[in-house]
């Protein structure tokens, strides 16, 4: 019998706990075992029911935005510049 104190607070004394799951899972673990079967039979069927994915068709081959692109890389560059041109404003404390 265990003692209302540890089910109030079971960190308390942890040790007397740890048995205890160890005592209800050996009880659960035909069970478990049996919904776990159950859980991968299920997927087997459901898997052989429906057909693999395949890819899209495409119609048409997308177009590249060039223009967006160019626009973003200089964009980039300018920033680069940009920091690396900023005066360092240290004071006296180098």
């Amino acid at each position: 019998m265990m003692n209302d104190s540890l089910l109030k607070n079971p960190m308390k004394n942890p040790t007397r706990l740890l048995p205890r799951i160890g005592r209800s899972l050996r009880v659960r673990a035909g069970s478990i075992a049996a919904a776990v079967t159950l859980g991968a039979m299920q997927m087997a069927v459901f898997a052989q029911d429906n057909p693999p994915p395949r890819p899209p068709k495409v119609t048409e081959a997308p177009a590249a935005p060039k223009v967006v692109m160019y626009l973003v890389v200089v964009a980039l560059a300018a920033g680069v510049v940009f920091a690396s041109t900023m005066k360092v404003k240290r004071g006296h404390q180098d």
